[in-house]
């Protein structure tokens, strides 16, 4: 189901955008489900939306986001899993 709902962040409306990514940083800080590239992307993408609001959220979840998940850990690491989101 992830793919399904990661392709959500692609509706043309944006309250199904802003549920999509808040539904996605729960479950991710959770752990219900794990940060994979296609996923990361995605997120990362909203940042980029059309719409303001989208926008806003989109950023402050993907730094929530990143400083739940990756501050214990190197900064290697959130590099290495990080850098092929910005080189495509």
């Amino acid at each position: 189901y992830l793919p399904n709902l990661a392709l959500c962040l692609k509706d043309p409306t944006a309250l199904v955008r802003r549920q999509t990514i808040t539904l996605l940083t729960r479950l991710l800080k959770e752990d219900f489900i794990k940060l994979r590239f296609g996923l990361i992307f995605r997120l990362i993408m909203t940042i980029v939306d059309a719409d303001e609001s989208v926008r806003d959220l989109a950023q402050f979840c993907v730094i929530n986001i990143l400083k739940v998940l990756f501050v214990p850990r190197p900064l290697a690491v959130v590099v290495a899993h990080c850098r092929p989101c910005f080189l495509r």
